[in-house]
């Protein structure tokens, strides 16, 4: 007999707000509502943390997804505030005028003064943190309004700051951006340190304006940088000769940023407030944001450029979603990270089945695919976009009308992870079948694209012709049992082809399923000895009765001929309203299984399209069966790490997956995630 046992604590409660954190040419902007009216001049991201913080009046304003929703975390107090720097998740410091310079060692909720005594006309316009979390020291960059001397100031543990030296006539209203070391900008000239700040090169004097920002090109050595009166000046030799560059004539240029060696933006006073490049810098026009009065701040984070400042009537922060060409994760993807390999994506026919294969990649080579390009492929290649927009809405809440076109236009061209053709990686990789069910394939994509990066080879499976019905579109009992041969049929077509798949393991095979589909897989773990663990998603793979089977497929069936480890992930009440339980099978199986409930989720929240997208988008309403907001999104991402813990754990079985791979036991207690164990040797 097998034992497939699950090692893990035996009851685990965990907090649900504490849970571990190209596409369309044309993506839409998207406002982002925010609890100030207050100009915003500073932004900072963390992974999933985010914070935000006005030029007037220190309103610090803090995101925990990513960006999508703020709250007013703190008052720093009146006056001008110039720069913010956080080094981790709770330590921070902002500074301005006044001589001002704080901090926070509990993420911004609470703040200190820790600078030095310096005058009343002191200005810190500039912090700065060696890259790469390095072990140099920290620096503060200003200078005194009455004397137009410049002040350096330094710190080692960020508590206690000295003065230390800047080269003689740098002037005023100097900032500092990292780069290859760091770079002071301001009063007529740029300085490079390569030493964490101990002493200065002057890389270009005697200019007659205020250089305000730097950015790198990546991939090249030009560097770009803006400033005021309408500086914009280029370095083709990474700051060692400067010439002017053709630029917007306004007043200020407040921020510059490249994604490429065509690919930039410029934020800054006046309209249209934010500028786009796609030749390089040659020219310049309005990057289509309405509205828009001044961009303090540019940065990029998870697939999304995000512009800081000003629109008539208060601040603002806006974001789009970048194209494929973009360098970061996809949107859809929340704060889920890759594993070690890229993901390739392939689709053929076997013997009328459709088998969708998600697998472990070497980088590059195709375009990646878009969420669109998922759903075409199974609701049809010539499908307008009037359809798509349709389906999408309708599939997300219900309703065709709550989904606009334009976000639509952005969710369908999002860029996912698989690019198609890619090369495989080494293997060979354990397999991981989905059972059969309709459009598992774009409902499903996150996971499965999670699972390949991660080591794992995934397979969808559908009839190649016309759809097969819905359990409940089928009346009579001979009719539902011939759809359920079939579809068990495609399942056994896809393990038999990816057995001689040269980068599959067919003796490690995990089974995954969602919704309905769930009476076919203890019949295919019955089948096949390979199959080592069975994980349902809002699906109950031991249930007594069945949609397919009124009497279930288990009837009869002796407890001890189900040794796999099998889990139940379920919502915590049904759709008819009822508690879930741990069905009584589980406490009969003889390999250690598990029941895990989500109290603040419910049945559609299992799959990305009912779930995640909602989450992301922030979509509130949303299927009667499912539920919106920043829990779906959470609820999705800690499905997907639950899901490749309890694979690890059967399919990989050593200490390093062991220890990396059990969320219930390294999350904080709280109450909104339930984990059973049943059985086995714990």
């Amino acid at each position: 007999m097998r034992n497939r046992g699950l090692v893990g604590g035996l009851v685990v409660l965990l907090c649900l707000s504490g849970w571990a954190s190209g596409g369309a040419s044309e993506p839409s902007w998207r406002v982002h509502p925010i609890p100030t009216t207050e100009t915003l001049h500073e932004l900072i991201f963390r992974d999933q943390l985010a914070w935000a913080l006005s030029h007037q009046g220190g309103r610090l304003l803090a995101s925990v997804d990513g960006g999508h929703t703020w709250e007013l975390r703190a008052e720093l107090g009146a006056g001008y505030f110039e720069a913010m720097l956080f080094a981790d998740d709770r330590r921070g410091w902002a500074s301005g005028e006044r001589g001002r310079l704080l901090a926070t060692s509990d993420g911004g909720r609470s703040w200190r003064g820790v600078g030095p005594s310096l005058p009343e006309s002191a200005w810190i316009y500039g912090l700065f943190a060696p890259d790469s979390g390095g072990d140099g020291p920290l620096l503060a960059v200003g200078l005194d309004a009455e004397t137009w001397n410049p002040l350096l100031l330094r710190s080692e543990t960020g508590d206690t700051w000295v003065e230390g030296g800047i080269p003689e006539g740098s002037a005023y209203e100097a900032t500092l951006r990292a780069g290859d070391g760091a770079w002071l900008l301001g009063g007529t000239e740029i300085l490079r340190s390569t030493d964490q700040g101990a002493t200065w090169t002057v890389t270009e004097a005697d200019m007659d304006r205020v250089v305000r920002a730097l950015a790198k090109v990546p991939g090249s050595d030009r560097l770009w940088a803006a400033g005021q009166p309408a500086l914009l000046i280029t370095s083709e030799d990474h700051g060692r000769s400067w010439s002017a560059a053709p630029g917007p004539e306004v007043r200020i240029l407040r921020d510059i940023l490249f994604l490429d060696p065509e690919t930039g933006y410029l934020g800054g006073d006046g309209e249209p407030g934010l500028w786009l490049t796609t030749d390089g810098g040659a020219t310049w026009r309005s990057a289509g944001v309405d509205g828009l009065a001044s961009v303090h701040r540019l940065r990029v984070h998870q697939g999304r450029l995000w512009a800081a400042g000003r629109m008539e009537g208060g601040g603002v922060l806006v974001s789009r979603a970048l194209s494929d060409e973009g360098p970061l994760e996809p949107p859809l993807w929340g704060s889920l990270r890759p594993g070690d390999h890229a993901v390739g994506f392939r689709s053929e026919n076997k013997s009328g089945t459709t088998l969708d294969v998600w697998y472990p990649a070497v980088p590059g080579g195709a375009p990646r695919l878009t969420f669109g390009d998922y759903v075409r492929h199974e609701l049809g290649e010539d499908l307008e976009e009037e359809e798509l927009h349709r389906w999408l809405s309708v599939a997300v809440s219900g309703d065709a009308a709550v989904v606009s076109k334009g976000l639509a236009r952005e969710i369908l061209g999002g860029a996912m992870q698989a690019r198609t053709g890619a090369e495989p990686a080494p293997g060979p990789f354990p397999l991981v079948v989905w059972t059969a069910r309709h459009e598992t394939t774009s409902a499903q994509a996150v996971l499965s694209e999670y699972l390949a990066s991660q080591g794992y080879v995934v397979v969808s499976s559908r009839t190649a012709g016309p759809r097969h019905p819905y359990p409940w579109e089928i009346q009579e009992a001979g009719a539902k049992r011939e759809v359920f041969a079939a579809l068990l049929g495609h399942l056994e077509t896809a393990i038999t082809a990816l057995a001689d798949d040269p980068a599959v393991d067919s003796d490690r095979i995990g089974v995954l399923t969602w919704s309905y589909a769930a009476e076919m897989a203890p019949v295919l773990q019955l089948r096949h000895d390979a199959v080592a663990v069975v994980v349902g998603l809002s699906s109950n793979p031991l249930a007594t009765a069945g949609l397919y089977h009124p009497d279930g497929v288990l009837t009869g069936m002796p407890a001890s001929d189900l040794d796999a480890a099998y889990v139940v992930m379920t919502e915590a009440v049904g759709t008819d309203g009822t508690e879930r339980e741990p069905p009584p099978l589980l406490g009969e199986l003889p390999s250690a299984s598990y029941f895990v409930r989500f109290r603040e989720l419910a049945h559609g929240n299992f799959n990305g399209l009912e779930g995640m997208i909602p989450g992301v988008y922030r979509i509130e309403q949303v299927q009667p069966w499912s539920r919106g907001g920043l829990e779906a999104r959470q609820g999705y991402e800690t499905i997907a790490r639950y899901v490749l813990a309890f694979l690890d754990l059967t399919l990989k079985p050593s200490p390093s997956t062991g220890a990396r791979g059990r969320p219930w036991e390294s999350e904080s207690p709280g109450g909104a995630v339930e984990t059973i164990q049943f059985g086995g040797a714990g």
